[in-house]
């Protein structure tokens, strides 16, 4: 009982801190809608009021650096749910505060060195997604197959296979060796690719052709 109430307050905990990121880039973004925008478009910002502006470049980094270390944690856990809704805001407030800098600074090379950055950090976040939707995978559909090994020490080898079983690697030899065949393993192996959503296929090239226009523009400034 004190075991799973441990686990359900641990729960509780982390589903709290998704919703405090997401909060927090929908603070971002609806106050870069209703502050920034109207008065953008109508002339320059200058003075006083560039200070709603730089507050919100200033939540929006804050935002950023949570959600990155959220990423890496519920991808370790294999909380697939929460790994999505942290990518997809993930790419919401990166885009709010790349054109928040443009506004502010224009388009330099200062600017687009940030964006690149940012841009880059988003591409390599993809792989916590990868991970993430795969070890949701494992936990709670079937068991995990990466490889599985059977034979070597004097025993004919049928396979370069290893077992995993919810993220623990299973014995490959002795009296506990796992049996699973490699037409189990080949099953696994594609249900767990398939897990991706297309959508997420969509953003993560997304991210690299944003690089790819960026390094474009970069050279154009730096000629």
């Amino acid at each position: 009982m004190i075991t799973r109430a441990t686990d359900e307050i641990k729960q509780l905990v982390r589903q709290r801190e998704v919703q405090a990121a997401i909060n927090a880039v929908n603070t971002v973004q609806q106050g870069f809608r209703h502050d920034v925008i109207p008065y953008a478009k109508t002339y320059p910002l200058t003075g006083v009021d560039l200070v709603p502006l730089d507050l919100l470049i200033f939540h929006a980094r804050q935002a950023i650096e949570t959600i990155h270390n959220l990423l890496e944690e519920r991808s370790d856990e294999g909380d697939g749910a929460a790994v999505l809704i942290l990518y997809r805001n993930l790419h919401g407030v990166i885009q709010c505060k790349l054109t928040m800098d443009r506004w502010r600074h224009g388009l330099t090379l200062a600017v687009v060195t940030e964006a690149e950055h940012e841009t880059t950090r988003l591409a390599q976040a993809w792989l916590h997604v990868y991970r993430g939707l795969r070890r949701m995978s494992d936990y709670f559909f079937s068991q995990g197959i990466l490889h599985f090994h059977i034979g070597g020490g004097g025993r004919p080898e049928l396979n370069t296979y290893s077992y995993n079983y919810k993220g623990k690697r299973q014995p490959v030899s002795g009296s506990n060796m796992a049996p699973v065949s490699e037409a189990f393993i080949k099953a696994r192996e594609a249900s767990r690719e398939n897990v991706i959503p297309q959508e997420i296929w969509e953003w993560s090239r997304r991210s690299f052709d944003i690089l790819k226009e960026l390094q474009q523009i970069k050279l154009t400034l730096s000629a």
